[in-house]
């Protein structure tokens, strides 16, 4: 039953991000998320079960993560996921 595992330890933020994305244009990751904070922004996102709900319902609890981590939302991928949301329902970015 028990076989060997491996704990693996992220030495960098770059880990959270896809290859394609480190090598991109315009994308500057010394100004994106820690693994931390980007778990903490996945934990707020709405799941296929929410998807029932109005669409600013939805985005309240992406607004709030943003007010309370005002200067990390300024950075990526924070800023791109809710100015999509902000886009999707319809409501302006702030």
């Amino acid at each position: 039953m028990g076989g060997r595992t491996t704990h693996l330890r992220h030495r960098d933020h770059d880990a959270v991000y896809p290859g394609y994305l480190r090598r991109r244009r315009g994308v500057n990751l010394d100004t994106t998320l820690t693994v931390d904070e980007y778990a903490s922004l996945v934990q707020v996102l709405p799941v296929e079960s929410d998807w029932s709900q109005d669409c600013r319902k939805r985005l309240e609890p992406v607004e709030a993560w943003a007010r309370i981590h005002e200067s990390i939302s300024k950075t990526y991928p924070a800023n791109e996921v809710i100015h999509v949301m902000r886009w999707n329902c319809g409501v302006d970015s702030l």
